[in-house]
């Protein structure tokens, strides 16, 4: 976002909204923004309504264009976004007031990093962002380790799924603009790497020989600008530490060459990554882009802050975002923004919904078992079936008082139709039970119970 101007400063403000003071270069729609002092970022506000008074010149109402962590403080100075624009092609979801969220292009080459915790929507973005792409015809290699993205064909013409790849194939398809996925599901880990490593160093060659012939002439390329979509991208370009003779990292190298190099021949990564701080240090300080989803475990959040366009703000904000909700920062917007991101369109390949695949939704499971209730001699109730007490005496004694008392409350005495016999005052006097409430006993009753009060036996 270009500095602009100061062009006014806030009077009063909450997390959504701030009264402001305006000069007269502003008029309503435009977007400005503040500096927060303590996270170092920049907020945007959109001018919603203005007026002018004789005294307080003029003033208006500006509305957050994303949550803030606090209030501004006041008299903070608001700049003019310069060469501001709203409108993108590819749209994402939606902000927390229903505007539409999209972003461009050609920002996607400088390299996107998705971040975030498991099920949280990092793979359901990426297939926003192909079904995009597919829309309009930019060509994508989508790296599937999962066979999350196998459904493409039934909803978009222009993708095919292939489970065998060789660079002649893959050259033919992205010079007819279309999207190509790569399923991996069934491999191990080693053949994952192994065959990634291979079609990106194909790739990347052919990218080299292609500009060569063209002379660095765009108009001449044969192979077109592309996007390559990484799913678990820390598999295949963990950092050193987590390279081992079990988990090579054949393709780390091609990753770490198209990051540093491949947006100057029109190759932009897009990864997803669980455990941001296994993912190669030149891979993820290459991404001048991120969406970042929830985010719990300290050594990722460590990694994230590491990004130069991440601020202290930002991790405040993603710490309770909920899911399906992601900070998008970087060069892809002006100023972060958070979203949620849009519905899909093709059917998810992989279903989420285990309840309903085992054939138990929205049932009630109870343990079954043949009751056989009886009553003990000491007046408990037993189900022999399970092999446990389900009332005791004490406890029956109890809730017929509760039960009458609650019939009649009156001036909070209950006289019982029956008085208690000696053994129900044996069974509440030996655990010196505290009666919840008064009780009218016949002469007898009261009798013993004073001398148990008198040895300190009960205490009512």
């Amino acid at each position: 976002m270009t500095e602009g101007k100061v062009v006014g400063r806030i009077v009063e403000a909450t997390l959504e909204s701030a009264r402001c003071e305006l000069d007269g270069s502003v008029t309503i729609g435009d977007v400005l923004y503040y500096e927060d002092k303590k996270g170092g970022e920049k907020f945007l506000l959109r001018v919603d309504s203005m007026d002018s008074t004789s005294v307080g010149g003029i003033r208006g109402w500006c509305v957050f264009m994303m949550r803030t962590v606090r209030p501004p403080a006041q008299m903070s100075p608001l700049y003019m976004a310069v060469d501001y624009e709203e409108d993108g092609i590819l749209l994402l979801g939606h902000d927390y007031r229903g505007l539409e969220i999209r972003v461009n292009v050609n920002p996607l080459f400088l390299h996107f990093l998705i971040a975030g915790m498991t099920q949280k929507g990092k793979t359901h973005l990426m297939i926003v962002m192909l079904e995009e792409l597919a829309k309009i015809g930019i060509p994508a290699l989508v790296i599937d380790p999962q066979g999350e993205f196998a459904n493409f064909p039934a909803r978009f013409r222009n993708t095919v799924v292939v489970e065998e790849l060789k660079i002649e194939d893959l050259l033919a398809h992205l010079r007819e603009k279309r999207i190509v996925i790569y399923n991996l599901l069934g491999l191990t880990k080693q053949f994952k790497v192994r065959r990634v490593a291979e079609i990106l160093e194909a790739l990347v060659l052919e990218k080299e020989r292609d500009y060569r012939q063209a002379e660095n002439n765009p108009m001449l390329l044969t192979v077109p600008p592309l996007l390559v979509f990484i799913d678990e991208a820390e598999i295949f370009a963990p950092t050193s530490q987590f390279i081992t003779r079990r988990a090579p990292a054949e393709s780390a190298e091609r990753i770490i060459d198209i990051a540093k190099r491949g947006s100057k021949m029109g190759t932009g990564l897009i990864l997803a990554a669980q455990r941001v701080n296994m993912l190669d240090l030149d891979v993820r300080s290459n991404c001048n882009s991120a969406a970042i989803f929830q985010i719990n475990n300290k050594s990722d959040r460590d990694a994230v802050k590491l990004m130069s366009f991440v601020t202290r703000s930002t991790l405040d904000q993603v710490r309770n975002l909920m899911r399906g909700e992601c900070l998008i920062r970087g060069t892809v917007t002006m100023g972060s923004r958070i979203i949620q991101v849009r519905d899909i369109e093709v059917e998810r390949s992989k279903v989420v919904d285990f309840e309903g695949m085992l054939g138990v939704k929205g049932r009630a499971v109870r343990p079954i078992y043949a009751q056989n209730i009886t009553t003990t001699p000491e007046g408990n109730i037993v189900d022999k079936g399970a092999d446990r007490i389900l009332k005791t005496k004490k406890e029956l004694i109890l809730e017929e008082d509760k039960a009458a008392f609650e019939k009649n409350r009156g001036d909070g005495v209950l006289i019982r139709e029956e008085p208690l016999t000696v053994e129900e005052l044996k069974v509440l006097t030996e655990e010196k039970i505290k009666l919840p409430f008064k009780t009218h006993l016949s002469d007898e009753d009261r009798e013993l119970i004073g001398k148990l009060r008198k040895k300190g036996i009960i205490t009512q």
